[in-house]
């Protein structure tokens, strides 16, 4: 079952998921780092990063992240490191990833109902 949601904890297999993930992302993937278990965590933890992933049952099929940057007058907030397996692509994953990004951030007070100063 395909399901869409906020990722607050996660697993060794769950950071080996997200290490397919980027390197499918990535052209040069063979450069990009291997996320590690620890370092997924602390980021995880992290009150300004919002991970939301895609998840066929237990299984991390997509990702995306809002790092949120608090300014002097406003809060930006930066989507980034937006991908869907190729296995799954072409269902409109990417976008509802994207949308629920949105609605988790606006519940959270992260963005304002009517305005996204969301940078991709």
């Amino acid at each position: 079952m395909i399901t869409i949601s906020r990722r607050t904890e996660i697993t060794q297999a769950g950071v080996e998921q997200l290490n397919v993930l980027m390197r499918e992302l990535h052209s040069d993937a063979d450069q990009i780092p291997l996320a590690t278990l620890e370092r997924t965590r602390a980021v995880l933890a992290e009150k300004n990063i919002l991970m939301v992933t895609v998840n066929d049952d237990e299984k991390i099929v997509g990702v995306a992240s809002l790092y949120l940057m608090p300014k002097i007058t406003k809060l930006v907030s930066h989507l980034e490191d937006v991908v869907v397996s190729s296995e799954y692509r072409g269902q409109g994953l990417g976008e509802k990833l994207v949308l629920k990004v949105i609605e988790i951030a606006k519940d959270l007070r992260y963005l304002k109902n009517t305005e996204y100063d969301l940078i991709a």
